[in-house]
């Protein structure tokens, strides 16, 4: 990309465009980069070397609201999250039902899935997930995960 790199188009397309699912396809695997695609919004990072068949699995599942990340992505974001120490949350912070969905939500599922696994709907659970993103200062998912993890959830 001549005039910016992925990470730099997708804070920008997130800016103007907040609901945009956004998948870095590229052969970056740096920690900073990674860290800052899915910091500003990214909902998946893939290396290019993905096999077509799994690219194409890998935008369903972003349409649907799960993060994308192979897994030496994930161990390298892992690594530097357990180098940063960051206090843990204090559980009266979170209802119980929060803590419900903040599970299933580090466990990967879609707002579908926990609402059929809670019992709840698809907006209830949206609501409980605005609840948390802001109790934690986010915006997103992709970083609603990355804090939890931070914070120890």
């Amino acid at each position: 990309m001549p005039e910016m790199d992925g990470v730099e188009a997708t804070r920008l397309l997130k800016k103007d465009f907040p609901e945009t699912v956004i998948i870095v396809l590229t052969t970056f695997d740096d920690d900073d980069y990674i860290i800052n695609a899915l910091t500003y919004g990214a909902a998946g990072y893939l290396l290019k070397d993905i096999s077509g068949a799994k690219l194409a699995e890998t935008i369903r599942d972003g349409l649907a609201g799960n993060i994308i990340l192979p897994g030496r992505v994930a161990a390298k974001i892992t690594s530097r999250l357990a180098q940063e120490s960051v206090p843990p949350l204090a559980k009266e912070e979170f209802t119980e039902r929060e803590f419900d969905i903040i599970g299933l939500l580090m466990q990967g599922k879609s707002n579908k899935e926990i609402a059929e696994a809670l019992s709840l709907t698809v907006g209830t659970v949206k609501n409980y997930l605005s609840q948390i993103y802001a109790k934690i200062n986010v915006k997103d998912r992709a970083n609603a995960i990355l804090t939890l993890k931070k914070m120890g959830l």
